[in-house]
């Protein structure tokens, strides 16, 4: 029985990979998406620009910046000196987002009251802006934490997140993988319309629907997509 099957396997193999147009359109697709994806199709941003305008010499102030700068999406930080100059170094993509201390900010957060922030982003790259936001949220609220924790009384236990899987979180490793599911569904699809395509050309299409086709029949040419 296994060896009719593995007959039936080899001889669909054999009839697909026996074009030259059939093997470019499987094989060179897929080579190309799995070397380029992984470096294109991400969601994480790096070597991103960001200015920012300190109306206030506070303490905070100036430590959330030195975060800001030691954030691994940002490698460039830019120190603007009037309020003027936050449009044009938006408009002229000098960078991708600007943060605005107001003059109270250090004062508040010494008060342990509401000390708002104002963030500018460049909307012609939403997408990029928006996870840039995302980062300088989490760097905010990172801070805010420390400075609850700095209030309230000490606290003996420690939460320790530790990644099993990729713990560099390179998100390349999580692209990836579902590109080679994506690209795997993808090419079962072309695959498929192929074989129909070419069962209707050589006329052998309404003697297979005709057939008393057998589960080994159904089986190889399963294992062949």
């Amino acid at each position: 029985m296994f060896h009719r099957l593995w007959t039936l396997i080899r001889k669909e193999l054999q009839s697909l990979l026996r074009e030259p147009q059939t093997r470019a359109i499987l094989i060179m697709p897929v080579l190309i998406q799995v070397l380029l994806f992984p470096f294109a199709a991400t969601l994480e941003v790096t070597n991103a620009t960001i200015a920012i305008y300190n109306e206030d010499s506070g303490r905070h102030a100036v430590e959330l910046t030195q975060r800001f700068a030691r954030a691994k999406a940002f490698t460039h930080v830019l120190l603007l000196q009037s309020p003027q100059a936050i449009q044009p170094t938006i408009d002229e993509q000098k960078a991708l987002l600007v943060v605005r201390f107001p003059a109270d900010f250090s004062r508040n957060l010494d008060n342990y009251q509401t000390a708002p922030l104002q963030l500018l982003l460049d909307g012609r790259n939403s997408n990029s802006a928006q996870i840039a936001a995302n980062y300088l949220q989490q760097i905010v609220k990172n801070y805010q934490q420390e400075l609850l924790e700095g209030k309230a009384k000490p606290n003996n236990s420690k939460l320790v997140v530790r990644n099993w899987y990729n713990p560099n979180l390179d998100y390349k490793w999580f692209v990836v993988p579902s590109l080679i599911a994506m690209i795997t569904t993808i090419g079962v699809m072309i695959v498929t319309s192929l074989s129909v395509a070419r069962e209707r050309e050589q006329g052998t299409l309404d003697q297979l629907l005709v057939s008393l086709a057998t589960g080994k029949f159904s089986l190889a040419r399963r294992c062949r997509r």
